[in-house]
């Protein structure tokens, strides 16, 4: 009988642009501790650690359960949409106002 378990966690997660999902995480404050191919290895301020794999859409962790790791999840999709939002605003010359947690609204210049 063992003494531990293991347990692997694993959220469906989306993302189209590596590159604003750096920004994003960057932006939560969480630390980028390894980028491989397509995917992305984060660690918080207790390290532990997230990895997400881009190429087969998921999030997944050791550390946390599948509530935590959902609301993880979320947040990190939420700083991706607004960085995906900045960008569509600056390509277009747009302005990007914040409205709330959840809303945006874009005027051009």
């Amino acid at each position: 009988m063992p003494c531990h378990e293991v347990r692997t966690v694993s959220v469906e997660f989306r993302i189209g642009n590596i590159e604003l999902l750096q920004k994003a995480i960057e932006k939560l404050q969480w630390k980028n501790w390894n980028t491989g191919e397509g995917s992305i290895t984060i660690q918080d301020d207790n390290y532990n650690q997230i990895t997400i794999d881009c190429k087969n859409s998921k999030i997944s962790s050791p550390s946390y359960n599948e509530k935590k790791l959902t609301e993880i999840s979320n947040q990190i999709k939420r700083a991706y949409s607004e960085e995906v939002i900045n960008e569509v605003a600056r390509k277009q010359k747009w302005f990007a106002k914040k409205i709330n947690a959840t809303k945006f609204q874009l005027q051009r210049f």
